[in-house]
């Protein structure tokens, strides 16, 4: 069995589990938290498996810095979700807790490390799209490709627009949350938006495999947008939250398919 089939396997294994937890249990709250906890180890190996595609290209290879950055880019997310999990299981460290500011900075400045992971990875991307660009293939985006990206970046405002639908008159108990979630749409569909041009542009070079890398990228992007389109509804629905988390757990399993598939395009150092 291939890794992609296995990837895909535990993917969709995850989902139903959490949703029959959820459903058994009548506790979507629990079955979401259980589904973070998979996300967060799924992130990890997202990681790890990135840092060994950086490793398996040469230090004159093009490809090594768009893959660094991602690298860095995932490290910082994964900080971020630790960042969460010591909020969800009430074990922040007492001498933050202690501290009025930086209890501040830990629950409403660290958050922003999501963006931060995004904006990094957006790097990688417009560094692969330069060097697409160096090529001299004449390749461009065709009209299908820029209606997709401009849909993607109509996103923030959907969620705006939602979020004042949901929120009209009232105020969550977190004040930064709403103009967060704006912000980390903008980011994802962004890196969604960026990751789709390098497949559609790819593509017509004929590179299937590779397209699909980037396209798999794309729908880690718009996981991540919809995890947080779907986190507006939690004032309404349980499962919402639910929904979210699933949403990340694909954003996790998207970039693994990604590694995994562009791990198998690079050739073997030829032996000396």
């Amino acid at each position: 069995m291939s890794a992609r089939a296995i990837i895909l396997g535990l993917w969709l294994l995850g989902l139903i589990a959490a949703l029959t937890y959820a459903v058994a249990a009548e506790d979507p709250r629990a079955a979401r938290l259980s589904l973070f906890l998979a996300t967060l180890g799924a992130t990890a190996v997202v990681l790890l498996a990135v840092l060994a595609v950086r490793a398996r290209l040469g230090a004159g290879d093009e490809a090594r810095r768009p893959w660094t950055w991602i690298a860095v880019g995932l490290t910082a997310r994964l900080i971020a979700e630790l960042r969460l999990a010591t909020l969800y299981f009430h074990s922040i460290p007492d001498f933050i807790s202690a501290d009025p500011a930086l209890h501040f900075i830990y629950l409403q400045a660290l958050r922003y490390l999501y963006v931060l992971a995004d904006l990094l990875i957006a790097g990688a991307l417009l560094i692969t799209l330069r060097a697409l660009a160096s090529l001299g293939l004449g390749l461009y985006l065709r009209r299908r490709a820029w209606l997709i990206i401009a849909a993607l970046a109509l996103l923030p405002v959907v969620q705006i627009v939602i979020q004042d639908q949901l929120w009209s008159g009232d105020q969550p108990a977190d004040p930064g949350i709403l103009a967060f979630r704006v912000i980390s749409v903008a980011s994802s569909a962004l890196v969604g938006g960026l990751s789709f041009a390098l497949a559609a542009l790819t593509r017509q070079m004929g590179g299937g495999a590779l397209a699909w890398v980037w396209g798999l990228a794309a729908a880690a992007g718009l996981s991540k947008a919809l995890a947080f389109l779907a986190s507006a509804f939690a004032k309404e629905s349980l499962y919402a939250g639910l929904l979210d988390q699933s949403f990340l757990w694909t954003f996790a399993a998207a970039w693994l398919l990604a590694a995994a598939t562009y791990a198998g395009l690079i050739r073997p150092a030829a032996p000396r």
